[in-house]
């Protein structure tokens, strides 16, 4: 230890010694690592390093991180199944003639300008490590095995006359052992000492399962190479799952190793046509899709299996997993949607005979459930109400059940005890002033119209964009006094608030359009001055070059940003009128299912809103101060969030002013929520038990 510091500078300065191709620089970028952190190593300035960084060091001169930090420089971890027979394995001194290239060299690619320079350091210095060689074939001559950019040094020297290609001054190393073995050994030789390309690395991590899955399993593989499991099996995939296209993109560096562990994802069609759009962007000077984006378009077209109503051994198709997320999906749609539909119907037939009726809605079929139209019962026995069974758009089923009709006012209520009636609104009784600040009003109105946004741009897809079209219908026949403002000028006047889902996918679209303009910002909306100052042709070139669907998708969201609650909702009492609820009800646009107090919503809340809100959520004790109650709420919703005490059904809190409500439904959901929380269950404000608008 006289002459080294620390074994971490006896282990990379011997490395590097034995190693005269490899320059401090070049081991660090293969390792991707800083070079002044190699410096510091081999000058002995450090004596440990971070634990990813000794990893990726080690990884880089085929060692393990033991070897590392014992002062090792080469591996001594030997593999027992492909050892060389005893006696085997001594130096030899060979001539350029007696050697041949090896065809099946992981390796397929050398720098032309690294080889020359190898080659001069050799004609100056010799050759300072030995070469590894098959056993001679019938014709006398041995494949070169480990070292075959030296090999093709030489060959450049003797082609250019500076090396006698005759003379017996190469030390080789023969191994000896049935070809199996010594294929294997050849291939964890290049493996370990030899920088190759992800899909260089991945094809032999293939030829080793070839030659004996059995021996060479991933967990061996890993071992073997200093690497995780995890990234053996990525790199397995590549080989495996990837198109030939694919292959020779990442091998020519169109997409990143990222972008490819995606594609292994998608089915050879998907593949081709996902590998067709990026060249097509390359070729144009577009933005080019990046992993995370195709993941998501990948992952929009499948079906989660949690959503599986039945037995997924049922479905015959490829369930693929997301690497990222570790979520599993049904990648044929149609296929899931046979099996959901056939779960559904034998649902139903359970309930043939326990209930009055049963019904299927299948949304993707124009079927729609206004829920407002019915009340649950709350009775044991449900034998004379109904049941519906929902197949919602994201193709999850919802069971529904004790389903009543709701009847007029006045009229008797077959969910109700015999002889009781509804009750309308008692004559001469008016509710209690709504002690509502408009800042409240403000942000309850733009809360609304962001979710709707999101709801909008979501639905798109079910009905091929009927909704979306009739919405941009009316925004260009009414657009003055609609709730759809298809002026932009007229739109970007207004003090709305963006869907967060319609904000992060338009965000995406226009980056597409116009990379250069693609940065981030803190402003509270993704405008279209984003796109800058393009060509209108170019747009429409940038445009065709689109999926059908990506334009829908894009149209959809356009769309969807220009609609929002502009008019009416400022007269007292705040409320809605015929065209909000009927939108609301053809979207099943339930805020209920979305709100949540936010900063906003609790400053603008006077003490007296915030008091009822406390009960309604079963807050004990209710704090005096206004300002303990607001901190109060935002704790209560925390640790329920986190498995503390359950909140009740949100019909019971969210308050009128962010639900969709007509003026009277406003003013009975308002006379409810401030009745105490027993009260409130038992009679909701149309008389009957409390629906969601």
């Amino acid at each position: 230890m006289a002459k080294w510091k620390t074994n971490l500078q006896k282990s990379a300065c011997e490395w590097l010694t034995a190693h005269p191709d490899v320059s401090k620089s070049e081991l660090a970028r293969r390792a991707g690592i800083d070079k002044a952190m190699v410096m510091r190593v081999t000058s002995g300035e450090r004596n440990d390093v971070a634990g990813e960084t000794a990893m990726a060091l080690a990884g880089a001169m085929g060692l393990s991180v033991e070897d590392l930090y014992a002062g090792r420089s080469t591996s001594a971890v030997t593999a027992p199944a492909i050892a060389p027979a005893d006696g085997a394995g001594d130096v030899q001194m060979f001539s350029l003639r007696q050697l041949v290239v090896n065809p099946s060299n992981p390796r397929k690619t050398f720098d032309a300008e690294a080889l020359a320079e190898l080659a001069e350091s050799i004609f100056t210095h010799g050759i300072l490590q030995n070469l590894v060689a098959a056993p001679a074939s019938k014709d006398g001559r041995n494949v070169v095995i480990a070292g075959g950019r030296r090999q093709r040094a030489l060959i450049k020297l003797a082609e250019a006359g500076r090396w006698d290609e005759n003379a017996p001054n190469i030390p080789v190393r023969v191994l000896a052992g049935d070809d199996a073995r010594v294929l294997a050994l050849a291939i964890v030789e290049n493996l370990q000492r030899v920088e190759l390309s992800p899909m260089e690395e991945a094809e032999a991590f293939t030829e080793l399962q070839q030659l004996d899955a059995t021996v060479w399993t991933t967990a061996r593989i890993a071992e073997t190479v200093h690497r995780t499991q995890r990234f053996v099996q990525q790199r397995l995939a590549l080989a495996t799952k990837l198109t030939a296209k694919a292959k020779k993109a990442i091998s020519d560096g169109t997409i990143s190793v990222e972008t490819a562990r995606v594609l292994t994802m998608a089915p050879m069609k998907r593949q081709a046509e996902i590998i067709g759009e990026i060249e097509r962007a390359k070729e144009n000077g577009w933005g080019m899709p990046d992993a995370d984006d195709i993941r998501e378009r990948l992952v929009d077209g499948w079906v989660p299996v949690k959503n599986a109503a039945f037995d997924p051994a049922l479905y015959t198709g490829e369930i693929v997993t997301d690497e990222e997320t570790g979520e599993r999906y049904f990648n044929d749609a149609e296929a899931f949607n046979t099996l959901q539909c056939a779960a559904a119907e034998a649902k139903a037939a359970e309930y043939e005979g326990k209930r009055a009726w049963v019904k299927i809605v299948d949304h993707a079929k124009g079927q729609h459930f206004n829920s407002y139209e019915y009340n649950t019962s709350k009775r044991k026995d449900l034998s004379d109400t109904g049941v519906v069974i929902k197949i919602n758009y994201e193709r999850t089923i919802e069971i529904l059940d004790g389903q009543v009709k709701r009847v007029a006012s006045g009229v008797p209520q077959a969910d109700a005890p015999r002889g009781a009636r509804v009750s309308g609104k008692e004559a001469g009784e008016q509710p209690a002033p709504e002690p509502y600040t408009n800042a409240l009003l403000v942000h309850a109105r733009r809360t609304k119209s962001a979710a709707l946004q999101d709801r909008i741009a979501h639905y798109a897809f079910a009905d091929n964009g009927d909704t979306v079209i009739t919405l941009a219908i009316i925004g260009l026949l009414r657009g003055d006094e609609s709730y759809v403002k298809i002026d932009t000028a007229m739109r970007q006047n207004t003090d709305q608030l963006q869907g967060r889902h319609v904000g992060q996918r338009l965000a995406h679209f226009l980056s597409l359009l116009n990379p250069k303009r693609n940065k981030s910002n803190d402003e509270e909306r993704v405008t279209f001055d984003r796109i800058g100052h393009l060509r209108i042709e170019t747009l429409w070139d940038k445009l065709r070059a689109w999926e059908p669907r990506e334009r829908m998708e894009l149209f959809s969201l356009l769309v969807a940003d220009q609609c929002g609650f502009f008019v009416g909702y400022s007269k007292p009492p705040p409320h809605h009128n015929a065209f909000d609820l009927k939108l609301a009800a053809h979207l099943e646009f339930d805020m209920t299912a979305v709100w949540r107090p936010d900063d906003a919503w609790l400053d603008g809340s006077r003490k007296a809103r915030l008091e009822a809100f406390a009960r309604a959520i079963r807050l004990e004790p209710i704090p005096k101060s206004t300002v303990q109650l607001r901190a109060a709420i935002k704790k209560r919703f925390a640790d329920a969030h986190q498995g503390g005490a359950p909140l009740p059904p949100p019909e019971e809190w969210v308050p009128p002013e962010v639900r969709i409500l007509d003026a009277a439904g406003f003013k009975e959901a308002f006379k409810a929520s401030n009745k105490e929380p027993g009260e409130r269950r038992s009679r909701g404000a149309d008389g009957g038990e409390e629906a969601r608008p």
